[in-house]
């Protein structure tokens, strides 16, 4: 009896060893994996917003919103020939676009630079992605009516858009009889296609380090005028009331540099800081210097 009471002590012994032995190493795997995340380098993240050349609606003050309707002018061409300018001290990573032919159309102008330079290689890459929510503000009803009948009918609604005012910016959809609020719309998408940009570039680009060791990609994005005040808003961590404030709107083929440093999609970081690159380059803007001087 002493003798089985003895094996069976020894044998208690062994399986509590082995326990421990198991939970020491469950817990070392578990260090490990945190330290490897710890340890992953960040990404550096530079995008470059550009709007659309001037179209034919534009030039004759016709509401666009989302509709495909209108194309560049000469002039329209020529300023996405001349925006490419901004570009030629950097090298593109990926080009993300709207789907609406303004948009290619000045991206196809920035790629006929691109392959005329003198430069011993191209700056932007073969291809692109075109993201459905980098169209246009979707503007229902409005979409192929003159500033001047939209003034004339929809005074209230004109002025919110104007102010940015987005609680007041109402536009109706006949086919759906739903009132739209635009703006509000407009800006919900922006933050949406930030995360779908930001997703794509670390999921695809992990293996890329730069000189500091870390992820270092620079991203164009050919859209609009409206949508850009959208993403330059909701990459600085502003609503929708700042919507045409001074100092933040888009004229045709205008670009603005918007930098995030130590990116972390989970939740989206907000970028540090951001200026205009062309027509006319800015200094450095953060929250605290909104209106900064350049």
């Amino acid at each position: 009896t002493a003798s089985r009471t003895s094996e069976q002590h020894q044998t208690n012994i062994k399986a509590s060893q082995n326990l421990e032995d198991e939970t020491l190493v469950e817990e070392s795997m578990h260090i490990i994996f945190v330290l490897s995340l710890l340890l992953q380098p960040a990404m550096c993240f530079t995008a470059y917003v550009l709007r659309h050349g001037q179209t034919d609606a534009n030039a004759n003050e016709i509401e666009q919103g989302s509709a495909d309707f209108s194309r560049l002018t000469d002039l329209g061409k020529e300023q996405a020939s001349n925006a490419y300018q901004a570009l030629v001290d950097t090298r593109v990573t990926s080009i993300y676009t709207s789907p609406l032919t303004r948009a290619r159309q000045t991206l196809e102008q920035l790629r006929q630079a691109d392959a005329s330079s003198s430069r011993a290689g191209p700056i932007l890459p073969p291809s692109d992605l075109i993201l459905n929510d980098l169209r246009e503000i979707d503007q229902y009803d409005w979409q192929g009516q003159s500033y001047s009948e939209l003034r004339r009918q929809f005074p209230e609604s004109w002025r919110a858009w104007e102010k940015g005012i987005p609680s007041e910016m109402k536009v109706l959809e006949t086919a759906t009889n739903i009132v739209h609020y635009p703006l509000l719309e407009m800006y919900e998408r922006a933050d949406r296609v930030w995360n779908e940009i930001l997703d794509l570039e670390q999921k695809q680009q992990q293996e890329l380090d730069c000189d500091n060791n870390k992820l270092d990609r620079r991203v164009l994005i050919v859209a609009h005028g409206n949508l850009g005040q959208a993403l330059l808003g909701t990459a600085m961590g502003w609503d929708a009331s700042r919507f045409n404030d001074e100092g933040s709107v888009f004229g045709n083929c205008g670009m603005a540099e918007i930098e995030f440093l130590d990116v972390d999609t989970s939740p989206r970081k907000i970028a540090n800081h951001w200026r205009w690159r062309w027509p006319v380059p800015s200094t450095w803007r953060s929250n605290s210097n909104f209106l900064g001087a350049g």
